[in-house]
């Protein structure tokens, strides 16, 4: 890829991380104890060798201008005051 990858959180306080987390009602779920709570999200066959085909006409189906379009109405800049 050309342009690097943001996560939506990156360069958040961790207030605001948790914050957010509360908000959206995800917090609960990482905190469960497990080593990682990723691994309950996971599937327990990934794909490792798909087949290209199959997955072009999954990603064809995603409709990607209209989400990239929602996406772009949501942005917001925001500038860190540094420290």
């Amino acid at each position: 890829a050309a342009l690097p990858v943001l996560r939506p959180l990156i360069g958040q306080p961790k207030e605001a991380i948790i914050a957010e987390a509360r908000r959206i009602g995800t917090f609960a779920i990482s905190t469960l104890p497990y080593p990682d709570c990723c691994t309950l999200f996971a599937p327990r066959h990934p794909v490792i060798h798909p087949d290209v085909a199959r997955l072009r006409a999954s990603y064809d189906r995603l409709e990607m201008g209209e989400l990239v379009a929602e996406a772009a109405a949501a942005a917001q800049a925001t500038r860190y005051a540094g420290g």
